[in-house]
């Protein structure tokens, strides 16, 4: 299955697979952006939602404000895509593949 899944898709869809024999993590979302797909990432576990607070409600994701984004927002600066208004919390690119 792997990526060429992604080709089969239609509609919106933010989505995630492991691949056990391969040990590789699929993550991707709608090219068009209709859906996200957030996450946090330490050298000991991966976690990933749709939303923020669903990563929120987890004990090991600190509940911190990132700074810089929330100074962004007011002037519209949006060429930071990839950070959200939490630290350690990321917004995932159209496609990520990790082996």
């Amino acid at each position: 299955m792997g990526e060429d899944c992604l080709r089969r898709l239609i509609g919106p869809f933010a989505l995630v697979l492991w691949n056990a024999p391969t040990q590789s993590l699929l993550a991707a979302r709608s090219p068009m952006g209709e859906r996200v797909l957030f996450y946090h990432a330490t050298p000991q576990s991966f976690a990933f939602a749709t939303m923020p607070r669903g990563l929120l409600a987890l004990p090991a994701v600190p509940r911190v404000l990132n700074e810089e984004k929330l100074a962004d927002f007011p002037v519209m600066n949006y060429r930071e895509r990839h950070t959200t208004f939490y630290r350690n919390i990321y917004r995932l690119p159209l496609l990520v593949l990790v082996r």
